[in-house]
């Protein structure tokens, strides 16, 4: 599988975290990292990198606990890119990251048969 394919599939939810507890509080991790990832674009265009690599380590974090491995992975990406200041580099992963969050709310919505909005 290559790299790209790797890195935009998504096929379930990887938690340990029963269906019930995941219907109440995944709503929340979506409101909230797509507040982060605003917050990120926005301090990315203004080159505040610290707070960049603040922001995505703390949404590294909460999608790894509900098992959103791709959008994890990505964001340990984008830390380092913001730890080297790699502005163009940065740019293109936080393309990226829109894409897999709404992929994830779309698994969602289809495996649990909640609304989410991005």
């Amino acid at each position: 599988m290559s790299t790209s394919k790797r890195n935009t599939e998504i096929k379930s939810i990887d938690s340990q975290l029963d269906e019930e507890t995941l219907k109440q509080i995944l709503p929340t991790y979506f409101e909230e990292i797509k507040n982060d990832a605003n917050q990120l674009n926005l301090c990315c265009k203004a080159k505040q990198y610290e707070m960049g690599q603040e922001l995505t380590h703390k949404m590294k974090g909460a999608s790894k606990c509900f098992g959103f491995t791709q959008i994890s992975r990505l964001l340990a990406k984008l830390q380092q890119a913001c730890g080297n200041e790699e502005g163009n580099k940065v740019k293109r992963q936080l393309n990226q990251l829109s894409v897999e969050i709404n992929k994830a709310a779309q698994l969602v919505e289809q495996q649990l048969g909640i609304k989410i909005t991005i």
